[in-house]
Protein backbone atom coordinates (compact mmCIF):
# COMPACT_ATOMS: atom_id res chain seq x y z
CA UNK A 1 0.00 0.00 0.00
CA UNK A 2 2.31 2.44 1.07
CA UNK A 3 5.68 2.58 -0.58
CA UNK A 4 8.58 4.07 1.94
CA UNK A 5 11.78 4.77 1.44
CA UNK A 6 14.36 2.37 2.56
CA UNK A 7 16.29 4.98 3.93
CA UNK A 8 13.81 6.63 6.25
CA UNK A 9 12.68 3.20 8.09
CA UNK A 10 16.31 2.84 8.89
CA UNK A 11 16.18 6.36 10.37
CA UNK A 12 13.68 5.60 12.28
CA UNK A 13 14.79 1.81 14.22
CA UNK A 14 17.83 4.42 14.41
CA UNK A 15 16.67 6.91 16.18
CA UNK A 16 13.64 4.53 18.38
CA UNK A 17 17.04 2.79 19.44
CA UNK A 18 19.02 5.66 20.46
CA UNK A 19 16.10 7.41 22.29
CA UNK A 20 15.10 4.30 24.07
CA UNK A 21 18.38 3.79 25.29
CA UNK A 22 19.13 6.94 26.36
CA UNK A 23 15.56 7.23 28.44
CA UNK A 24 16.94 3.33 29.85
CA UNK A 25 19.95 5.11 31.37
CA UNK A 26 18.49 8.56 32.37
CA UNK A 27 16.29 7.20 35.04
CA UNK A 28 19.14 4.93 36.48
CA UNK A 29 19.71 6.74 39.93
CA UNK A 30 21.50 4.19 42.23
CA UNK A 31 23.90 4.54 45.39
CA UNK A 32 25.01 3.21 48.12
CA UNK A 33 24.79 3.83 51.89
CA UNK A 34 26.74 2.22 54.30
CA UNK A 35 27.91 2.82 58.21
CA UNK A 36 31.98 2.67 58.84
CA UNK A 37 33.37 -0.07 59.82
CA UNK A 38 29.58 -1.60 59.93
CA UNK A 39 28.82 -0.08 63.46
CA UNK A 40 25.51 0.53 63.12
CA UNK A 41 25.02 -0.40 67.10
CA UNK A 42 26.49 2.24 69.74
CA UNK A 43 25.91 3.15 73.38
CA UNK A 44 24.83 6.51 73.77
CA UNK A 45 27.45 9.17 76.05
CA UNK A 46 24.51 11.28 77.99
CA UNK A 47 27.25 14.01 77.97
CA UNK A 48 28.37 13.90 73.52
CA UNK A 49 26.07 11.70 72.40
CA UNK A 50 27.26 9.48 69.74
CA UNK A 51 28.33 10.32 66.56
CA UNK A 52 28.41 7.58 63.46
CA UNK A 53 30.57 8.08 60.53
CA UNK A 54 28.69 6.91 57.35
CA UNK A 55 29.81 7.01 53.42
CA UNK A 56 27.28 7.81 50.68
CA UNK A 57 28.90 6.44 47.01
CA UNK A 58 27.22 7.42 43.40
CA UNK A 59 26.77 4.43 41.57
CA UNK A 60 24.76 5.91 38.73
CA UNK A 61 26.27 7.10 35.80
CA UNK A 62 25.50 10.92 36.09
CA UNK A 63 26.04 13.21 39.09
CA UNK A 64 23.82 13.53 41.74
CA UNK A 65 22.35 15.33 44.73
CA UNK A 66 21.09 13.70 47.56
CA UNK A 67 18.91 14.82 50.45
CA UNK A 68 19.58 13.15 53.96
CA UNK A 69 16.60 12.36 55.41
CA UNK A 70 16.32 10.58 58.99
CA UNK A 71 13.57 8.75 61.27
CA UNK A 72 13.14 8.03 64.60
CA UNK A 73 11.79 4.31 63.77
CA UNK A 74 9.50 2.47 66.41
CA UNK A 75 10.57 -1.16 65.82
CA UNK A 76 12.56 -3.20 68.45
CA UNK A 77 16.15 -3.02 68.06
CA UNK A 78 17.52 -4.47 71.50
CA UNK A 79 20.16 -7.33 71.00
CA UNK A 80 20.92 -10.06 73.69
CA UNK A 81 23.92 -8.06 75.45
CA UNK A 82 21.39 -4.64 76.24
CA UNK A 83 17.70 -5.58 76.28
CA UNK A 84 15.41 -2.90 76.18
CA UNK A 85 13.02 -2.70 79.08
CA UNK A 86 10.64 -0.51 77.39
CA UNK A 87 9.90 0.85 74.52
CA UNK A 88 12.00 3.07 71.95
CA UNK A 89 13.75 6.47 73.80
CA UNK A 90 13.13 9.66 71.32
CA UNK A 91 16.52 11.37 70.42
CA UNK A 92 17.88 14.25 68.77
CA UNK A 93 19.65 13.40 65.22
CA UNK A 94 21.74 16.18 63.23
CA UNK A 95 23.45 15.22 59.58
CA UNK A 96 26.46 16.96 60.22
CA UNK A 97 29.25 17.24 57.57
CA UNK A 98 32.37 14.94 57.66
CA UNK A 99 34.02 18.01 59.35
CA UNK A 100 30.88 18.32 61.86
CA UNK A 101 29.31 21.13 60.84
CA UNK A 102 25.31 21.03 59.89
CA UNK A 103 24.96 19.91 56.56
CA UNK A 104 22.36 22.89 54.37
CA UNK A 105 19.57 21.46 53.72
CA UNK A 106 20.93 18.20 54.83
CA UNK A 107 22.03 17.97 51.02
CA UNK A 108 24.81 16.33 49.67
CA UNK A 109 26.02 16.42 46.24
CA UNK A 110 28.40 14.15 44.22
CA UNK A 111 30.10 12.94 41.64
CA UNK A 112 29.40 9.81 39.57
CA UNK A 113 31.60 7.36 41.39
CA UNK A 114 32.81 8.73 43.96
CA UNK A 115 32.00 9.08 47.69
CA UNK A 116 31.65 11.82 50.15
CA UNK A 117 31.88 10.52 53.58
CA UNK A 118 29.49 12.35 56.98
CA UNK A 119 28.13 12.20 60.61
CA UNK A 120 24.93 11.61 62.02
CA UNK A 121 25.10 13.14 65.78
CA UNK A 122 22.36 11.28 67.87
CA UNK A 123 21.82 13.15 71.34
CA UNK A 124 19.48 12.91 74.44
CA UNK A 125 18.12 15.06 77.14
CA UNK A 126 19.44 14.54 80.71
CA UNK A 127 15.52 13.44 81.54
CA UNK A 128 15.21 10.98 79.09
CA UNK A 129 14.52 7.46 79.84
CA UNK A 130 17.55 5.27 80.69
CA UNK A 131 18.07 1.70 79.22
CA UNK A 132 16.06 1.67 76.38
CA UNK A 133 17.10 1.65 72.61
CA UNK A 134 16.67 4.08 69.46
CA UNK A 135 16.30 2.99 65.99
CA UNK A 136 17.18 5.52 63.13
CA UNK A 137 16.56 5.03 59.68
CA UNK A 138 19.21 7.36 57.48
CA UNK A 139 17.74 8.13 54.19
CA UNK A 140 19.59 9.49 50.77
CA UNK A 141 17.02 10.31 48.94
CA UNK A 142 18.14 11.11 45.00
CA UNK A 143 16.95 14.50 43.79
CA UNK A 144 17.32 13.09 39.94
CA UNK A 145 15.32 10.20 40.90
CA UNK A 146 12.81 10.68 43.82
CA UNK A 147 11.90 7.17 44.08
CA UNK A 148 15.51 5.64 44.87
CA UNK A 149 16.92 5.86 48.05
CA UNK A 150 19.64 4.11 49.95
CA UNK A 151 19.33 3.43 53.48
CA UNK A 152 20.40 1.95 56.43
CA UNK A 153 19.63 2.30 60.43
CA UNK A 154 21.45 3.06 63.39
CA UNK A 155 20.95 1.92 66.45
CA UNK A 156 21.56 3.52 69.84
CA UNK A 157 21.42 1.95 73.19
CA UNK A 158 20.77 4.50 75.79
CA UNK A 159 22.11 3.33 78.92
CA UNK A 160 21.17 3.92 82.42
CA UNK A 161 21.89 7.09 83.14
CA UNK A 162 21.96 6.85 87.16
CA UNK A 163 24.31 4.02 87.21
CA UNK A 164 27.00 6.26 84.84
CA UNK A 165 26.99 2.60 82.38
Amino acid sequence: MFNVPKYFKLRCIALLFIGGSFCGYSQKCESDLKVEKDRSYRSLDINDGVVFNLSLTNTSISNDTYTIVTEDLKIDCANKHYPSKGSNTPVFIEVLSKDGRPLSGNKISIRSGESIQFKVKISTAKNTVSDRWSCIDVKAISDNCKTETSNTILKVYVPNLDSGE
